[in-house]
């Protein structure tokens, strides 16, 4: 559920970020495949991009530097928004899709797999060189812009 489908929000931002969940192929409960939409095939998706990012840490530093803070961080950092200003020629997803959209609709936007790796591995880089946590503290949404949600109370 997103923020703004509240009767009266509460000033949270949710969804966190977005994830593949319309159209994926499942099984059904009797054999065979049909396509899925909803929070219930998006779920799975981002716990599958989780344990993706999770295993290309080694698994004696895996504990050390990864926690669920430490991946939620990732996956807002470098979500990409959703707007029809942003599409290039290789994206995939349906105009519809692409709405400009405000934060309380699609939080930092579309999970970008390949960005967040790159941005764990830079972490994890770090953590090697300094043997320290909580190198970086990410505060979202980053700024306040009062004028990109129409249902700002």
């Amino acid at each position: 559920m997103t923020t703004w489908e509240l009767p009266s929000g509460y000033g949270r931002v949710k969804p966190d970020v977005l994830a593949v969940g319309s159209q994926v192929y499942g099984s059904k409960t009797w054999g065979g495949c049909t396509k899925l939409s909803g929070t219930s095939v998006a779920s799975p998706v981002v716990a599958g991009i989780v344990a993706l990012l999770a295993s290309t840490i080694p698994e004696p530093l895996r504990w050390e530097i990864l926690n669920p803070a430490t991946i939620k961080q990732c996956l807002i950092q470098t979500a990409q928004k959703l707007s029809k200003s942003n599409k290039t020629s290789s994206d995939t997803l349906p105009d519809y899709l692409l709405s400009d959209t405000n934060i309380f609709e699609q939080g930092a936007g579309m999970i970008n797999l390949n960005a967040a790796f790159y941005h764990l591995q830079e972490l994890r880089r770090r953590y090697e060189i300094k043997h320290e946590q909580g190198l970086n503290i990410t505060f979202f949404p980053s700024s306040l812009d009062l004028t990109d949600c129409p249902y700002m109370w």
